[in-house]
């Protein structure tokens, strides 16, 4: 893995110029909290850039940023303030920066952290290097990981509130049982 590096310098770059990077790991962006961080950019600018990285088409792909991105255009921000990581970077670099900043910000599903945790470890990560990064202890890491090896639509269910956490993880200890968890 090449470890990406980051320019120190804020540059400013036309939100147009921006599209999505496949390594996010949030799926849903609720509408309601785009609104008020779009409210919030207009009175109070951005708290924090975005990370992009050049694509090829001479563009920018996002690293991490991507609801604020999605934020700015509902604000009418044309031009948004970024850090342009180093395009030597590979997939799996790229993918653990947008992971561990999502992990770090509200409003993460658990069954989205769940599926992140997996693919950084799945990566070659230890979970105790995982802990580490994310300053999260290793039961947390473990607890996520098992819940990750839950089907699809139980994750779903988690994500939609339909089920708790700690529902998730008694299931996790189920899988004798898959009809229970698809359900």
């Amino acid at each position: 893995m090449v470890a990406p590096e980051a320019t120190t310098q804020i540059v400013k770059i036309p939100r147009t110029a921006i599209k999505p990077g496949p390594w996010q790991p949030r799926k849903r962006f609720d509408a309601d909290v785009l609104a008020e961080l779009a409210d919030s950019l207009r009175s109070r600018g951005f708290l924090a850039p975005i990370k992009v990285v050049s694509a090829r088409d001479g563009g920018f792909l996002i690293v991490a940023g991507e609801r604020r991105w999605r934020a700015s255009a509902i604000a009418g921000i044309a031009e948004l303030p970024c850090v342009v990581i180093d395009s030597a970077a590979d997939d799996a670099a790229l993918r653990e920066i947008a992971i561990l900043d999502n992990l770090h910000r509200l409003n993460l599903r658990p069954g989205e952290e769940a599926r992140a945790v997996a693919l950084l470890v799945g990566k070659g990560a230890a979970p105790r290097d995982v802990a580490k990064g994310l300053g999260k202890s290793e039961t947390w890491v473990t607890q996520r990981l098992a819940i990750a090896s839950l089907p699809e639509a139980a994750l779903t269910r988690l994500d939609n509130g339909e089920i708790t956490i700690e529902e998730a993880r008694a299931l996790s200890k189920l899988s004798g049982y898959p009809e229970l968890l698809d359900a």
